[in-house]
């Protein structure tokens, strides 16, 4: 079995990655924040813990990850420690992911050395096209800051963090409260190894709109590809609830 991977939450680490991904939701930056959306103190954000996690499952693997999803459970906060343990399941891989206090941080999570064979179209698409224009270095500045040890994990989610803006303002489109909003899954598919800091085409669509609960669920579908190209070549799918 592959070797655990242990990451300590630096308190600093929220603020620096909201400057690198531009998402400044309150509830990573502030306690106050944070206790208004019913969390005990201000959180590390999801898209970290899944890099975290993504770049211990590659390690494990011995070919380049192509899907990637899990469902956040608990939430991490600074200080933390975490723990990694990938472990295979059949053709695909699984990964223990946990607070060393004993609290899964992650669950439901899957990577595959092979993405699914459909289209990357996104359900009920209707936004127009978005272009993002090439950051040179961000892919390294990402990988720093995070200390990944894998260049393909770096420029993969190095992309997914890129589309992250604007996957928050279709949720901010669809009228959902963004800074009270609590990622709770996430779903990303790659055709091919990501070109570092390419330019970006986005679309995306809000998927799925309901609320139970009182609790309100929005599923939003964004897919993206070289700017250049005809087609996308990348997509994924992000889950967040607001009170």
């Amino acid at each position: 079995m592959p070797e655990p991977q242990r990451r300590v939450i630096l308190a600093s680490l929220p603020e620096a990655y909201a400057t690198l991904s531009s998402d400044y939701n309150p509830i990573h930056l502030s306690d106050d924040a944070a206790a208004r959306a019913g969390l005990p103190r201000r959180v590390l954000h999801g898209m970290v813990t899944a890099a975290w996690c993504l770049d211990a499952l590659q390690a494990a693997s011995p070919l380049p990850l192509r899907a990637f999803a899990c469902r956040f459970v608990q939430p991490a906060h600074p200080g933390d420690a975490l723990c990694f343990t990938p472990r295979a399941q059949g053709q695909a891989w699984t990964c223990d992911a946990h607070t060393e206090a004993g609290a899964t941080v992650l669950r439901h999570v899957v990577a595959s050395a092979r993405a699914a064979d459909d289209d990357t179209q996104a359900p009920g698409a209707s936004e127009s096209d978005t272009g993002l224009r090439s950051e040179p270095g961000m892919t390294a500045r990402y990988a720093a800051l995070l200390g990944l040890a894998s260049a393909h994990v770096a420029g993969w989610m190095g992309e997914v963090v890129r589309v992250g803006p604007t996957v928050l303002l279709a949720a901010e489109h669809a009228s959902l409260a963004v800074a009270g909003a609590v990622h709770v899954g996430l779903a990303v598919e790659l055709g091919a190894s990501p070109a570092l800091d390419r330019p970006l085409r986005v679309q995306v669509a809000v998927v799925e709109d309901a609320t139970r609960a009182g609790l309100r669920r929005v599923v939003l579908g964004a897919r993206w590809g070289a700017g250049d190209a005809p087609q996308f070549d990348a997509r994924g799918q992000w889950t967040l609830v607001s009170r």
